[in-house]
């Protein structure tokens, strides 16, 4: 069985300003950071939250969709794939940044 499945949906608020990144050839790249909150009973019954941070983008339409109408705060449900870009520190060591490509992307409230 060769059926692999690279496929993240989540829902959450957008935690920094949109970064909208203009090329020359009239194509754009939105950049967000994104958190999801996990809500869980502790064990004296106190509800717990967990937050967890997101490296966000999308190019074309959803970029643009990006910069006309989201804004840090506004909820929305991400449909997308994990992707690990490669990046050098400043001291020449190789990294590596998990983010998600965004595929579909819906505003939940304004």
């Amino acid at each position: 069985m060769n059926n692999f499945v690279n496929k993240v949906t989540i829902t959450g608020n957008i935690s920094t300003e949109p970064h909208i990144i203009h090329f020359g050839d009239g194509k754009k790249i939105a950049r967000f950071q994104f958190a999801t909150h996990e809500v869980y009973p502790s064990k004296n019954g106190i509800k717990q939250t967990i937050t967890s941070w997101h490296s966000v983008f999308a190019w074309g339409k959803l970029a643009a969709t990006i910069e006309q109408a989201a804004r840090k705060g506004v909820k929305l449900a991400i449909e997308g794939m994990l992707v690990n870009r490669p990046f050098e520190t400043p001291e020449g060591e190789k990294r590596y940044k998990t983010e998600i490509r965004a595929s579909k992307i819906q505003i939940l409230n304004t």
